[in-house]
């Protein structure tokens, strides 16, 4: 996986994105923002798609989430406006809800989401991974928002 970081400069791609050379499908960039994907786009190599990440505020928001409920709503839309302005590249966003054996997370014992994940436990970083590579190999999967929750929307 690569990575790109730095600033701007009027008129210029960004700096964090000046050396981040072509793009193919094993490339995720950490960013949500919609001028980062189109600079990147000129360099999509065929095949190349899109993963930008959101969460679960936007399906089940909770006092004080306002920030983060528009923000993750506002990837949805995005997946899809995207889709159609860098097609026939596949942009998607994954949707993660609590990630147990994340830094913020694993050392919170017994985490009120267990109780009402139907799995039983929270999902795990190599689950948020896997989901991820799925969205960026799979050719049929295009414009769609995955949610990596344990189910624990439905409860």
């Amino acid at each position: 996986m690569r990575k790109a970081t730095g600033g701007s400069g009027p008129g210029e791609p960004p700096a964090r994105l000046r050396d981040a050379g072509d793009v193919d499908r094993r490339w995720v960039f950490p960013s949500s923002r919609s001028d980062d994907v189109r600079v990147l786009r000129p360099r999509f190599r065929p095949g190349a798609s899109v993963v930008l990440f959101g969460g679960l505020a936007k399906e089940r928001p909770y006092p004080g989430s306002t920030m983060v409920t528009t923000f993750n709503g506002g990837v949805s839309s995005l997946v899809k406006t995207l889709a159609v302005e860098l097609a026939p590249h596949r942009v998607n966003a994954l949707h993660p809800g609590v990630v147990g054996d994340s830094p913020k997370w694993r050392s919170v014992p017994d985490h009120p989401h267990i109780a009402r994940t139907p799995i039983g436990r929270l999902v795990t970083m190599a689950e948020v991974t896997d989901a991820t590579e799925f969205l960026l190999h799979n050719t049929g999967i295009n414009a769609q928002d995955l949610f990596v929750d344990g189910g624990v929307q439905v409860t």
